[in-house]
């Protein structure tokens, strides 16, 4: 009977090329570069691949069609954002959330509802992508100026960089040790957890860092309650979901994709991811009355004690630590 042999290691060029004479072994494994599917019926063994949203040319480095996802600076062809070394791109999108009906929610409230149709979030990854069909390039120019929501997502999903975002009351996060660290949202004073592996937090530091396979993260507790003062008269008003939602993913990308520190830095003038995320939110359909603002007043999970809450998750803390 046929034989499918384990692929022990193969060395690859550049955007996934094999090397000749590379192999430790004959191979015959239906999957090589960054776990994609070989397609060797095109141009032979290796060259190309079929990922989940499209077909790669190793030997040219390019997508056989064009990205969904339109993006002015760069080729609708490109591949690995045109540097395999740094990255990766296993499917062709780059934000992920949680497997929680809140957190898909909570992405899709993002655009205006007119706009939610272009948003796509697989059921069973959680992979977020953005497609404007055959919309032209000034058409979907128009639709992202006037929706800064949509805006967002887009360019969460186009950056680089890997995004990732919940709403949970418990969520592994990476540490420096490179293992995972269950986080308790009840029991964080914001309800809140921003984390990257660029710029600083508020602290001037990277508190919490990413779990692993990502650049930035963004956690909101998914049963906590929000308030903020109002501006004029300082009474303490509801805080809408949507509205935290947007300024932490807006502050996520700031530090995860340009490098800005929370307070600011040279490189970015002084003004910082927390600023920069605030005066989006100025331009977003949907801002609250105090951008950036919140104080996490309950959740459930608050007055519960650390044992107490790991047997209250022990099955999602399970899933974690897998």
């Amino acid at each position: 009977m046929p034989c499918n042999y384990l692929n022990i290691n193969i060395n690859y060029h550049p955007f996934g090329t094999e090397m000749s004479g590379r192999r430790l072994l004959s191979v015959k494994a239906k999957y090589g570069y960054q776990g994609s599917l070989k397609d060797n019926e095109i141009s032979g063994e290796g060259n190309d691949y079929t990922t989940h949203f499209r077909a790669l040319d190793t030997r040219l480095g390019k997508w056989f069609s064009m990205d969904p996802v339109n993006h002015a600076w760069v080729s609708p062809y490109i591949s690995m954002g045109g540097n395999p070394i740094m990255f990766s791109d296993k499917i062709g999108d780059d934000l992920d959330v949680g497997k929680s009906k809140e957190s898909k929610s909570d992405i899709k409230s993002l655009a205006k509802t007119e706009n939610q149709k272009f948003i796509n979030i697989d059921e069973t990854t959680g992979k977020v992508t953005v497609d404007f069909g055959t919309m032209t390039k000034d058409d979907i120019n128009k639709i992202l100026k006037k929706d800064e929501g949509l805006n967002l997502v887009n360019d969460l999903v186009t950056s680089n960089k890997k995004f990732y975002y919940s709403a949970a009351e418990v969520e592994g996060f990476g540490n420096e040790l490179g293992t995972v660290t269950p986080k308790f949202l009840g029991k964080d004073p914001n309800g809140i957890i921003n984390a990257s592996d660029n710029g600083k937090d508020s602290n001037g530091s990277n508190a919490f860092l990413p779990k692993k396979g990502y650049n930035g993260q963004v956690v909101i507790s998914n049963e906590g309650h929000f308030e903020e003062p109002d501006k004029n008269t300082g009474s303490m008003l509801i805080k809408r979901r949507s509205s935290l939602v947007f300024h932490e993913l807006a502050e996520n990308y700031e530090r995860t994709n340009n490098g800005a520190d929370y307070n600011g830095n040279k490189t970015n003038g002084g003004f910082g991811a927390h600023y920069k995320a605030n005066q989006r939110e100025s331009n977003w359909w949907n801002k609250s009355n105090n951008p950036g603002v919140a104080n996490y007043i309950s959740g459930p999970d608050k007055t519960l004690s650390y044992k107490d809450l790991y047997i209250k998750y022990q099955t999602q803390i399970e899933e974690i630590l897998k």
